[in-house]
This record gives structure tokens, sequence and C-alpha cells, in this order.
């Protein structure tokens, strides 16, 4: 599997490379905004014997080699920077697979990438641990056995996060989530008993934490706690290497389809 790496001289572009470099997987493309795109990738990656072209527009694929198109693309860039490479590869019909990690698409994006899972296999997450995409899958089933348990989510990250609550947090609350769920975000003086249709999603903010998440199902004399805790922004780019190993299969396969965890 021939990687490319979109958003390669950010922060989780760097993780993703790391990575695929320690699985020995072969990363062949770097894609960057076009203010980033002369970067020298010995200086990106100086411990790193690797070195292939970034391209800073779709266009820049007609000016590489056949063996530097990626099997897969993973994108981990800014919000909408990847359509126009998905519009690109669409268009030429080039047999390439996407893993999108980014956050942050408006309603038109979105469409527009449903539209493109019509033609080659793209997974579209907002957080690619592993563990989350597990608990993702069971939530509906301990809901579905505990109707009667109320269920209430904490999130822990960061001082500097900008975001309230997380896109993790309102992932867990969606699987959770039926058509009369009322989502609430604080409580605060005489508000009354909780209501039966409630979900409370509640944020803390401090210190250095990557990230972590509770959920609680609360029942008459008993409570059940799931918790994942990220310690390290590596679970996502290990993650995203594993979307990207499931999306490599589709792809062999000649399937097309819009995933959203590697657990189906």
């Amino acid at each position: 599997m021939k990687l490319g790496i979109s958003g390669i001289a950010g922060k989780m572009g760097k993780e993703v490379f790391h990575s695929a470099s320690e699985k020995n997987l072969k990363v062949c493309l770097g894609i960057e905004a076009e203010s980033l795109g002369k970067i020298n990738i010995k200086n990106l990656f100086p411990q790193i014997d690797y070195d292939f072209p970034i391209i800073t527009s779709p266009e820049g694929f007609k000016t590489i080699a056949k063996e530097n198109i990626p099997d897969v693309i993973i994108d981990f860039s800014t919000k909408g920077a990847i359509i126009p490479y998905l519009d690109y590869i669409c268009k030429n019909k080039i047999r390439t697979g996407f893993v999108i990690g980014t956050t942050g698409f408006s309603e038109e994006d979105l469409r527009k990438i449903k539209q493109y899972a019509q033609n080659v296999p793209i997974l579209l997450s907002y957080n690619m641990s592993r563990g989350i995409n597990l608990i993702l899958k069971i939530l509906p089933e301990i809901k579905k056995n505990l109707p009667d348990f109320d269920v209430e989510i904490l999130e822990i990250h960061h001082k500097m996060k900008k975001d309230s609550p997380s896109g993790t947090a309102l992932l867990l609350a969606e699987a959770l989530s039926s058509e009369d769920t009322q989502k609430i975000t604080g409580r605060e003086g005489m508000v009354g008993p909780r209501k039966k249709n409630e979900l409370g999603i509640f944020a803390v903010r401090g210190g250095d934490v990557v990230g972590e998440h509770i959920i609680f199902f609360l029942g008459d004399g008993e409570r059940i706690e799931i918790k994942h805790t990220a310690t390290s922004r590596k679970v996502f780019a290990n993650g995203a290497i594993h979307a990207a190993m499931f999306i490599y299969e589709k792809l062999k396969q000649g399937h097309v389809g819009l995933y959203s965890s590697i657990f189906q």
C-alpha cells in the first residue's frame, strides 16, 4: 500500500508519517497548502531516509511519476481542503481511496463527499482512535438493552481546545440518540428533575489532556461507566493507518462507498 498524506506538515500529518514509517509502509506523496509547498522533505523529517514530492494543488498529479500515485490518501488538513483533490481523483478515474480525519466540513462539503464516495471508497471519521470507534459500535446495543437507564457523557480536553463539546462527544451522543432525545450541555439553578429523554454532554478543560471521554449509564442501584483515554496523538495516527488498510482492501475488492468506521 502506497500512502499519500494531506496536511503532511501539520502535527497530525507528521504523526501519520512516523506511524507509517514504523510500520514500513511507503509514503509516496505529500499534499500541503501552497504557502508550505516548497518544504524540503529532508528538513521536515531529518531522521528518515524518505524523499517524495509534495504537491499544492490537484493539478500536481500531472507532474508526478506513476509510482507516486497513492493507493490511499490520509487527510488531516483544514476543512474543505481535500475537496478539490477528491474532485480531481474522481473526474480522472484515478484508483485512490481516502481516509478523512479533518473536521469542520460544511453541509455542502459533506454532500460532495457523499457524492464522491459513489466513485471511490472513503472513510470519514472525526476520531480515528480504534477504541472510540469500537465504543461507537457497541453503545447502541447497550442503550437498546438498558432502555430505562439514564445516559450522560463527560469529556475532558486540554486548556487550548477551542470547541465544546468535543466532536467525539457529539459522535458518542449521536450513537445514543433517538428522535426525541434532548441534548443539553449544562444545568444550573432550579432545573427540576431530570427529564427521561435528556442526554447531558459536559466538557472539562485544563492542562494538557489529549482526550478523555466517559459515558455513564445510570440505573437504579447500579451504574455502568465506559471510559476512553487518549494519552498521545499517536493513537489517532495509528488509527488512521488501520483505516487506510481497511480502505485499501475495499479498493482492491472494487468496492466504493462512504464508511464511518473500520468496524462494520
